[in-house]
């Protein structure tokens, strides 16, 4: 199945971000994906020029592959995830890498941790932890297509986070250290930046936040852009058509230098923010 996501936003240094989900590629932010011309063979002939000569331009993007108990790193920066709560079944989360038409993707579920002891955790850990580049200082952005299996009857679910608040219940954020983190709380989006004193949270009212419909397939991402500036995008993969986005300026947010273990389907504190779904496409970038 050939999903085409446009990330493209003008404003992470000379870099523009998008997604192809069947080859990463950067694309020029005025091009419309739309029906006039081939939008794969756009995307191909822009992600040769982009790559040529350079190193990977992402530090991680992950398609739902296994390989010898590893999620397979198809970025080229050799940054495998290990994962935790794999196939198992019963009393608690697992992880497990599905295909659908030979496309492979992952699903976290079903249940809830209600105690680290009590049951599975079942997240992805990069070997390599990520993070934006200069100090915590530069641009980055990171997301995921996410399809909820499930209603969010009122939980915090992670799906990629680090920082050493831990969850959302850990007092991440403001005051609980360094922290960036994708989020869906009751089925509604949300991205978390945090330099340890301030903290952006877009939107800034989670009731004007979009609502995830259980079953389909969305694009979301979170960027810190040039010039203080913060974005949350939700886009169609099917037709690259922007569904919702969320931007403020806010200047005063410093470095970013998170601490601790970079998660994905759930936060560092075991057994918290256990994401319930289906992740594919998982990338982070950063200048």
């Amino acid at each position: 199945m050939t999903r085409l996501l446009n990330l493209s936003v003008a404003g992470v240094g000379s870099v523009v971000l998008a997604w192809l989900f069947s080859t990463a590629t950067a694309i020029a932010p005025h091009q419309a994906l739309s029906g006039a011309g081939d939008p794969l063979a756009i995307a191909a002939a822009v992600t040769s020029q982009a790559r040529v000569g350079g190193p990977p331009f992402y530090a991680l993007q992950y398609r739902g592959e296994v390989d010898r108990g590893l999620l397979v790193d198809v970025s080229g920066s050799a940054n495998p995830a290990r994962l935790t709560g794999m196939g198992l079944r019963g009393g608690g989360s697992a992880v497990r890498s599905l295909t659908r038409r030979g496309d492979p993707y992952l699903r976290f579920g079903p249940r809830v941790c209600p105690a680290a002891s009590s049951c599975t955790w079942a997240v992805a850990t990069p070997v390599h932890d990520v993070g934006p580049g200069r100090g915590g200082n530069a641009p980055f952005a990171f997301g995921a297509m996410v399809r909820l299996t499930e209603p969010g009857h009122g939980s915090a679910m992670t799906v990629m986070q680090r920082g050493s608040g831990g969850g959302s219940d850990q007092g991440g954020g403001a005051g609980g250290g360094p922290r960036w983190a994708l989020e869906v709380d009751d089925g509604q989006v949300s991205c978390r930046w945090s330099d340890g004193v301030r903290e952006v949270l877009l939107p800034d009212d989670l009731g004007r936040s979009f609502r995830l419909a259980v079953g389909r397939w969305y694009g979301l991402r979170c960027m810190r852009a040039a010039g203080g500036r913060f974005n949350l995008t939700v886009t169609d993969p099917m037709t690259a058509w922007p569904l919702a986005r969320y931007t403020v300026r806010n200047p005063g947010i410093g470095a970013i230098s998170a601490s601790g273990p970079t998660t994905i389907g759930g936060s560092a504190r075991r057994g918290a923010d256990q994401f319930r779904g289906d992740l594919d496409e998982i990338t982070f970038h950063s200048d």
